[in-house]
């Protein structure tokens, strides 16, 4: 009896034993499958977006960056750069468009000015800055 009583004490350590190694075993398993799921992106501290959310927007706004209609195997460079470069063409067009009212507005100040003083009345120096201060 005192035999059988000892090899059951073993028998239940070996068991235990074989169950916490299994748990251990399946932790691990599903540690590394979540590591290699495409599921799995860490979250950073400083975001409160979820990042798959982010990378679907991204996705969805590449149409605003590339032009979707050229054949980017053939011409990568306009693919990539072509609604850049009609983006600054027209921000460079309105700033022309700002410079000709300016100089447009100046013109007229100093023909208002010249105006009222062609009775040779001498222009100041105060005048034109009087001219430039109400221009900016």
């Amino acid at each position: 009896m005192a035999g059988s009583s000892s090899s059951s004490h073993w028998c239940l350590v070996c068991i235990l034993f074989g169950l916490c190694l299994a748990f251990v075993v399946i932790l691990a398993a599903v540690f590394i499958y979540h590591l290699n799921s495409s599921l799995f992106i860490p979250i950073s501290p400083k975001t409160s977006i979820d990042p798959r959310l982010s990378a679907t927007a991204k996705k969805r706004q590449l149409p605003d960056f590339v032009n979707i209609n050229i054949d980017p195997c053939e011409y990568f460079y306009d693919f990539v750069c072509d609604k850049l470069t009609r983006k600054k063409y027209i921000e460079r067009l309105n700033n022309e468009e700002e410079l000709e009212q300016k100089w447009t507005l100046i013109r007229h100040e100093f023909h208002d000015r010249l105006m009222t003083n062609i009775s040779n009345q001498s222009i100041t120096d105060e005048s034109m800055n009087r001219i430039f201060s109400n221009i900016q």
